[in-house]
């Protein structure tokens, strides 16, 4: 069982890296569907869409979002999330993802550092304060 396994695992990611090589869209899903909720392969695919051009940011959110919902308890798939919501001028969903990231991990600098520019966006000032304070909290250089 353990040799089928692994000899899967390594069909599986070699046919995963020749899809990201050749760039094909249609390979790449293809190739992403020999795994299984796998929160590491969906930040890859948002990664490539993110790279892949001007229409790539709607597939980069999508898949940061399946990367976040399925390893919902790390905060940085929540930062990676809002970050492109942020991009895509989706402000009001990039702080709930953010909110989200803070909520699992109070001292995840990263979260409230996007948070001060998602409050920038939404002219939120008491999201903005919070944010700055707790973002100096953390930093030992404010």
């Amino acid at each position: 069982v353990g040799l089928v396994l692994a000899s899967y695992v390594c069909i599986a990611d070699l046919a995963f890296d020749r899809a990201l090589r050749s760039d094909d869209e249609r390979a790449i899903e293809a190739a992403r569907q020999l795994y299984v909720d796998d929160p590491n392969v969906e930040a890859i695919v948002a990664s490539w869409y993110l790279g892949s051009g001007d229409d790539g940011l709607g597939g980069a959110i999508d898949h940061a979002r399946l990367a976040a919902e399925y390893e919902h308890t790390r905060p940085i798939r929540w930062v990676q999330l809002g970050r492109l919501q942020l991009q895509a001028g989706d402000a009001e969903s990039a702080r709930v993802s953010l909110v989200r990231a803070v909520e699992l991990q109070p001292t995840e600098l990263s979260a409230w550092l996007a948070l001060i520019d998602v409050a920038a966006e939404l002219g939120d000032e008491q999201l903005a304060d919070e944010a700055s304070v707790r973002a100096c909290e953390l930093l030992p250089s404010c």
